[in-house]
């Protein structure tokens, strides 16, 4: 899995590079990172939430003491109210990719 993992993150390097060599300036530089990193990033974000924490929660749930229960319970809640309550909290992925 490890390996995979670092062929992939190669893969994207290596299919990166000639983008790299064309940026002309350091602003495109900079656009560029943000552009890759953050969709990375939000990609990573995505298979966390989406696969992650649930084969985890469904996984291991029956071992969880009740305090923890009630820990990961507050912690989950707290997000959605969190974003709910202060949607521009967390950055918009096209703001981190197209800035003004």
């Amino acid at each position: 899995m490890k390996r995979k993992a670092f062929r992939l993150i190669g893969g994207l390097s290596l299919t990166l590079l000639p983008l790299y060599a064309q940026a002309e300036d350091l602003k495109s530089i900079d656009i560029l990172f943000k552009l890759v990193f953050s969709s990375i990033g939000v990609i990573i974000g995505f298979l966390a939430v989406l696969i992650g924490i649930p084969y985890l929660l469904i996984t291991y749930w029956s071992r969880f003491s009740l305090p923890y229960k009630i820990v990961v319970l507050l912690a989950i809640a707290s997000f959605f109210i969190l974003a709910i309550a202060y949607p521009n909290l967390i950055p918009s992925f096209f703001d981190l990719t197209f800035p003004d």
